[in-house]
């Protein structure tokens, strides 16, 4: 038999290539849904989507794959033990007990063999990871990337198994907020020592700027200058290291140097505005001011600030999102007024021009826009508070200024609902928002004390119950470079990690 000097990647993800079909040169032979097609001189492959399931050893899924060989050609081929096998950056991993005897010996032709092969894959190696068919002695060679699988978890089969670790922050003013994680991995944290509703009262003393030092896990606080409405609430990093926060109680945004352990300043934006939410985006730092209708940008070397008000009023933006992979002029946020409830952005490349995208043709009373996201596409995705749910925002279907429906989700918008809290932890607010890759959003809900996460293929949620129902995780929710998944516990006074 020739040497094979054709690749065929079949469909296993909508969006990558075309789901339930096979390319062969320039022909398109269709298959099953589910099913990614191979055609080779001679034989057919037909496989499975994977099942994947996450193992009793430590950070190790199983891989479930089943195979169909066809024989199509005028001559029997036999499959071996071997043939099949998983590969990630050169590695192969080898298959959990002896090939299935259905997928051993000769394969006559105008005849098959079916079997199921099981493999055991470190959990980190799967998003590089190949399927690969490869029989030297025939010289035929095949292989199908699993990529975006690497999380696609069997919740019809088992739980991922997860490890959550509480860090009590014991010497601070409490209720942590805002985090933000350094390059070394420490994880930074606001402590106003209050609880923003929306604002603190004057009476209250400075807050903190906490730090958790990766690998020790010791506690380090920095409290704020004694300056009246002195409580932080968002952290976030420049590329320096250096730490910048938002302060609404007195509309100000201020600095820490961590190689100091100094405060290097702090300086007011507009009175009353109450910067909320911050990012950095090509140097400059963009936050939401909550109490007005407005979002800011911020020179962190002059320290000059302008304003960009919301063409819709009473929109109180929250959440606030930059560094758009598609379009890096993008300013994406939250408009958090019930009323208003929608999806803006800021268009610097377009003088600075917002446009807003409604949710709903109808607004119910709850559904508050809270943090939110980009993912790779450059799609945003939000917390919606009040409505237990999440939702999506497709940029290119969705209609700036208009819904483009009567009724339901406005045209390019998903709303993916949560399944229903526990019963002991009935109420719910889903807050924190952050994006893994390609693969999971993870999310956590104040009431309900939940953390989890939404797989976008299979549209399925994964919760975790904390043992304390009164723990508050909030808009604290961050991913580090391992996706450890941390968030405040601001009743709680905690840090959380959850580690799959």
């Amino acid at each position: 038999m020739d040497v094979l000097r054709l690749l065929l990647l079949a469909a296993l993800l909508p969006g990558l290539f075309l789901p339930g079909s096979v390319i062969a040169g320039r022909k398109q032979y269709p298959a099953d849904v589910g099913l990614a097609t191979v055609i080779l001189p001679g034989e057919t492959l037909r496989i499975s989507t994977p099942v994947i399931t996450l193992a009793t050893a430590p950070a190790s899924a199983q891989v479930h794959i089943t195979v169909t060989a066809i024989n199509t050609g005028k001559r029997p081929f036999i499959l071996r033990p071997g043939d099949f096998m998983l590969a990630a950056e050169g590695d192969i991993f080898g298959q959990i007990g002896a090939q299935p005897a259905s997928l051993t010996g000769a394969v006559l032709p105008g005849t098959a063999r079916s079997g199921r092969l099981t493999f055991l894959v470190p959990v980190a190696a799967l998003p590089d990871a190949f399927f690969a068919y490869q029989a030297e002695r025939r010289n035929v060679a095949a292989r199908i990337p699993l990529s975006w699988l690497s999380m696609a978890v069997s919740r019809a089969n088992a739980t991922p198994l997860a490890t959550i670790t509480e860090y009590p922050l014991n010497g601070g003013v409490g209720d942590p907020w805002g985090t933000a994680i350094d390059a070394s991995g420490d994880i930074w944290f606001a402590e106003p020592g209050c609880d923003f509703a929306p604002t603190c009262s004057s009476s209250a003393p400075p807050g903190q700027i906490g730090e958790l030092l990766a690998g020790s896990h010791a506690l380090r606080f920095y409290t704020l200058p004694d300056i009246t409405g002195n409580q932080p609430i968002f952290l976030a990093i420049d590329r320096s290291g250096n730490i910048w926060f938002t302060m609404p109680n007195n509309s100000m945004i201020g600095e820490f140097n961590p190689s100091t352990q100094q405060f290097v300043g702090q300086w007011p934006v507009t009175p009353g505005s109450g910067p909320w939410d911050l990012t950095f985006n090509k140097g400059m730092i963009w936050y939401t001011e909550h109490f007005v209708s407005s979002i800011g940008e911020f020179n962190p070397n002059n320290h000059t600030h302008r304003d960009f008000p919301t063409p819709s009023p009473n929109s109180n933006p929250y959440g606030i999102a930059a560094n758009d992979p598609v379009n890096g002029d993008l300013i994406w946020f939250t408009e958090n007024n019930s009323s208003v409830a929608r999806i803006a952005v800021l268009d610097i490349a377009r003088n600075y021009q917002i446009d807003e995208f409604p949710i709903r043709a109808q607004l119910p009373s709850d559904l508050t826009p809270h943090l939110l996201a980009l993912d790779y596409r450059g799609f945003p995705w939000w917390t919606e508070g009040w409505v237990r749910a999440i939702g999506e925002l497709n940029t290119k279907l969705a209609i700036p200024g208009q819904c483009g429906t009567s009724s339901g989700d406005c045209r390019g918008v998903t709303e993916y609902y949560l399944p229903p809290p526990p019963a002991s932890c009935s109420s719910s607010h889903v807050s924190g928002i952050a994006i893994q890759g390609k693969q999971l959003g993870w999310i956590d809900d104040s009431l309900s004390a939940q953390v989890g996460s939404f797989d976008p293929y299979s549209k399925q949620f994964t919760l975790y119950d904390l043992s304390n129902c009164n723990a508050h995780p909030h808009d604290g929710l961050n991913l580090d470079a391992s996706f450890h998944v941390w968030w405040d516990e601001e009743f709680a006074n905690a840090l959380g990690e959850l580690i799959q």
